[in-house]
């Protein structure tokens, strides 16, 4: 554990973690070694008894201890996640974890407490036979991911939009902060608006207009005021339908995205736009 540039005496920033050789990660409590102290992390904590981590840190926070007890045995630190916001976590030793885990009851709670304890003394022991190998990195569980996935989707709703630009972007926002894409998880390469009818190119569409070329065909449907002729920041020409176009345009969504960050997305068109431009194509 380091601390930060922070103003606060007490706000530490997370450091490489270690943990000891075990049979079975997936199930056992996670506890790791920070400047050679064993020490349990509150989300790990929360993850292992099946709680809420901001529960978990309201009870640590509401622990009756000395300030002195509460210094040596609860350290805050940060993590930021991608919009820069701070996430609160607290390393805690097995004094801290046992005097917490005494407000964790119910038929399991017992069971439990033993496991991080046992856990506590095999990475003690660990330590002082020193053979402590680098720790795993964390994955996740699913209730993290689909949760921050939901959360990140919203705002890309409430930016404006759509629905599968909001998935794609929401993608890509939870694999920052978690290290996982649900969609990537899930092999979803690209998602295609709904649409009942075939989604055409302005090719497509010239060839069913007796041959015409997509210069023509999108000149055709600048003319009828179906879309509008933008230029981007390097000067690539984009084709924009209007609100005349929007009920006819198809969006495709490639899952890439520019530099910016912005998604790169193709307009095509569905054939029922071909009725508005065929007067004009002959």
């Amino acid at each position: 554990m380091v601390r930060s540039n922070s103003n606060s005496p007490d706000l530490l920033v997370a450091a490489p973690r270690l943990l000891a050789p075990q049979e079975n990660s997936f199930l056992a409590p996670i506890v790791t070694i920070v400047d050679g102290q064993a020490r349990a992390d509150s989300r790990d904590v929360a993850d292992f008894f099946s709680k809420a981590h901001k529960n978990v840190l309201q009870a640590i926070q509401n622990l009756h201890v000395s300030d002195d007890f509460r210094r040596r045995n609860f350290q805050p630190f940060k993590i930021n996640d991608l919009t820069g916001e701070s996430l609160s976590h607290v390393s805690m030793t097995r004094d801290g974890f046992t005097f917490l885990a005494m407000g964790f009851t119910g038929a399991t709670a017992g069971a439990f407490k033993e496991a991080f304890i046992k856990r506590f003394n095999a990475m003690e022991a660990q330590l002082r036979a020193g053979s402590v190998a680098p720790a795993p990195s964390r994955v996740p569980p699913v209730k993290e991911v689909a949760a921050t996935f939901r959360a990140y989707h919203g705002i890309a709703r409430l930016a404006g939009l759509d629905r599968n630009q909001a998935s794609l972007s929401a993608g890509r926002a939870t694999k920052a902060v978690t290290g996982v894409d649900p969609l990537e998880a899930l092999a979803i390469r690209h998602l295609v608006a709904p649409q009942q009818e075939a989604a055409l190119t302005p090719s497509d569409l010239g060839a069913r207009l007796g041959g015409k070329s997509a210069v023509v065909v999108n000149k055709l449907l600048a003319q009828r005021g179906l879309q509008t002729s933008h230029r981007a920041a390097k000067g690539q020409q984009y084709w924009q339908p209007t609100a005349a176009g929007e009920p006819h345009a198809v969006w495709l969504d490639t899952g890439k995205h520019h530099g910016n960050g912005t998604p790169v997305r193709q307009l095509k068109w569905a054939a029922s736009i071909l009725p508005l431009i065929e007067g004009d194509a002959s």
